[in-house]
């Protein structure tokens, strides 16, 4: 699961082509779900997504973000409060950073 950021809503540098292949890499072959930030604009990310990462990816924007922490396999995300629902679940999680 890769959980996004609303970087570039805040004004903030975000190489958002750069995170989604590094996530894309980081899956090894597993399909991917994005879970956008509230604040990002919907059809700007879905389309970097749909561009920079596999046909099957699945792209939400609504939906319980805790849920779909505790039933992921692997926590992605670059600058989220959700990392701490990861560790209190015990979710392997990698940093990315850029």
């Amino acid at each position: 699961m890769v959980a996004t950021s609303d970087i570039r809503e805040t004004f903030r540098i975000d190489d958002r082509p750069a995170f989604i292949r590094k996530a894309v890499e980081q899956a090894k072959g597993r399909q991917l779900l994005f879970k956008l930030h509230p604040n990002e604009i919907l059809e700007r990310a879905e389309a970097e997504i749909r561009q920079h990462a596999p046909a099957d990816t699945l792209v939400f924007q609504q939906g319980n973000t805790n849920e779909m922490i505790a039933n992921c396999s692997e926590l992605i995300t670059q600058y989220s409060t959700v990392v701490y629902v990861g560790m209190a679940l015990g979710s392997p999680f990698p940093r990315i950073s850029q």
